[in-house]
């Protein structure tokens, strides 16, 4: 019993210092960050907080329409092997060459 006593006000203390912000006592309103304070995750800096995952890049989107972007990634999601992905790739890579090439843009590859 004794152990679990000492344990909790030792688990208060180790949150409110990883933290950095005091925890209520039993029965009191939860503390609250000082107006205008962000929250902000241990370590990181305020720019770096965590963001939704971008989504897969597509070779060359800024030379296409979001329709033919969209049939791209279907026509991605449809091969059935990893051979028959990679050659839409390596096709879908030269079409992409060629276009750019056409309007004077030069790509990374």
């Amino acid at each position: 019993m004794k152990s679990t006593l000492f344990a909790i006000p030792m688990l208060a203390a180790s949150l409110t210092i990883g933290t950095g912000m005091a925890l209520a006592a039993e029965g009191a309103a939860p503390a609250k960050a000082p107006a205008g304070a962000a929250v902000q995750q241990k370590g990181m800096a305020p720019e770096a907080a965590p963001q939704a995952p971008a989504a897969e890049a597509v070779y060359g989107s800024e030379l296409m329409s979001k329709e033919e972007i969209a049939d791209y990634k279907v026509q991605l999601k449809a091969c059935k092997t990893p051979e028959a992905r990679t050659k839409l790739q390596m096709e879908h890579h030269t079409r992409m060459q060629e276009r750019a090439a056409e309007k004077g843009v030069t790509l990374p590859d």
